[in-house]
């Protein structure tokens, strides 16, 4: 599906005579980098009205998440889970991975 809506994309380009010469640069640089700059202008564009409206549901969901993480971490299968990924972040993720592995056990640890 993407790629049909990338090759009409290309050809809607292609036909029009002033976009026709974004082509060589779609080209070199690809049209996954072409799509982040058209959502991060938009997002830019829309942030006036859109942030505080997510402001507000962060408000509502956040207090229902904080629990939900408590209960999940409290459980058994909930702690084996976080141990697995403890495991996992250690041995696998190279040297950030193990800063961020250090720094959340400090953090966990102070709970």
């Amino acid at each position: 599906m993407l790629a049909i809506v990338g090759a009409v994309l290309m050809l809607s380009l292609a036909m029009h005579p002033e976009l026709r010469l974004l082509l060589p640069i779609l080209d070199a640089v690809g049209l996954e980098t072409l799509l982040m700059v058209l959502g991060a202008q938009t997002l830019a564009l829309c942030s006036s009205w859109l942030r505080p409206m997510l402001i507000a549901a962060w408000k509502r969901v956040a207090p229902w998440l904080a629990r939900f993480a408590q209960v999940v971490f409290a459980s058994a299968s909930g702690r084996n889970a976080c141990a697995f990924l403890d495991r996992q972040l250690e041995r696998n993720s190279g040297v950030l991975g193990e800063y961020l592995w250090v720094h959340a056990g400090r953090v966990s640890s102070k709970r």
